[in-house]
């Protein structure tokens, strides 16, 4: 009995999902959500589970390609490189993950921006946003800066000149900018503004 209600909650689950997807997407999610259904029914379940491991790398690609849109385009005088994502295989521990690297022209000076959904850090984001006591006992030379509306955690180390902001939407999605070889954090804040969070709380609820 246990294994049934397990089954029927993913089926739940990514037909859910689906509804997020484009139309030939979601067909073919769909037709692999039946064939697991009726792989399942008669006890075929290594097909069923195949099936839906298929079903799910769709739905994942249909996430990312809507998180690829939330990264900035560079800003002026800097150049933007391919997009990057980790989204083969998804899974409380591994998450969906997008980055863009951001390099300035002729210059050493680079940005990375990265989106993750289901990051294992987001607790200990959320209470360090909330509790600047506790993060500056955790993360020495980290603070607490407001840029738009969102609280971020920053840290800028002078001698080796990188930047690191990151922040919290919701329970499990991150945003994390980098920066390197910045003789400020004044880049890197500039992307992290650039990020939409309201697009990305409201899109993944």
């Amino acid at each position: 009995m246990r294994v049934v209600s397990l089954g029927a909650g993913a089926l739940c689950l990514l037909c859910g999902l689906c509804l997020s997807t484009q139309a030939q997407e979601k067909g073919d999610i769909s037709a692999l959500l039946q064939r697991a259904q009726g792989s399942y029914d008669a006890g075929r379940y290594l097909d069923a589970a195949n099936q839906l491991r298929q079903a799910l790398r769709l739905v994942n690609k249909a996430i990312v390609a809507q998180m690829e849109g939330l990264l900035p385009e560079p800003e002026r005088g800097w150049e933007a490189q391919p997009t990057q994502a980790d989204a083969d295989e998804f899974s409380p521990q591994v998450g969906l993950k997008v980055r863009r690297q951001y390099v300035k022209t002729n210059s050493a000076q680079s940005v990375e921006v990265e989106v993750a959904i289901g990051a294992l850090d987001a607790g200990v984001l959320a209470m360090w946003l909330a509790n600047p006591i506790q993060m500056e006992r955790a993360r020495e030379g980290s603070k607490l800066i407001t840029i738009g509306t969102r609280r971020w955690v920053v840290k800028y180390d002078e001698r080796d000149q990188t930047a690191e902001l990151a922040t919290v939407v919701g329970t499990d999605r991150v945003v994390l900018v980098r920066g390197y070889s910045l003789r400020s954090a004044e880049p890197a804040e500039k992307y992290a503004a650039r990020v939409s969070l309201e697009t990305l709380e409201r899109l993944f609820r």
